[in-house]
């Protein structure tokens, strides 16, 4: 857990991850031009768009309020947790059974481990006498 709670700037940008179950991808852009979105991707890599009509920071909390875009299926969004790396949400169905827990990442840094960790894996593997 980082030692200071986020702030409204702290939290812009764009978050990535997959819900629990692994089955849906989610991406979530704060904008500082206030044009924010979700967007939720099935297995069948078909999306719908969400439009974040207003959000706010508080420690430990973040507060989404969402409009459906035409044919998206109406959803609820309940952060459970906000950190400057991560972003932990309930998504459900409305009038629906199903719900997601959803954990998002800083877009940044996942692509930050990716270069790193590929840069390590290249590097033992030559070490082992494997390219």
């Amino acid at each position: 857990m980082d030692s200071l709670p986020p702030d409204r700037a702290s939290i812009l940008g764009e978050w990535i991850g997959f819900a629990y179950q692994g089955t849906e991808f989610y991406r979530l852009e704060l904008r500082s031009d206030r044009r924010d979105i979700l967007i939720r991707m099935h297995p069948d890599d078909s999306c719908e768009a969400y439009s974040i009509t207003s959000w706010n920071v508080k420690p430990g909390k973040l507060s989404l309020l969402n409009e459906r875009d035409n044919r998206a299926e109406p959803i609820e969004v309940n952060c459970s947790a906000v950190e400057r790396r991560y972003i932990k949400l309930e998504i459900r169905g409305v009038g629906k059974q199903w719900s997601r827990s959803v954990t998002l990442y800083k877009n940044d840094e996942v692509s930050t481990g990716l270069k790193a960790t590929r840069k390590a894996a290249k590097k033992a593997l030559r070490a082992n006498g494997r390219k």
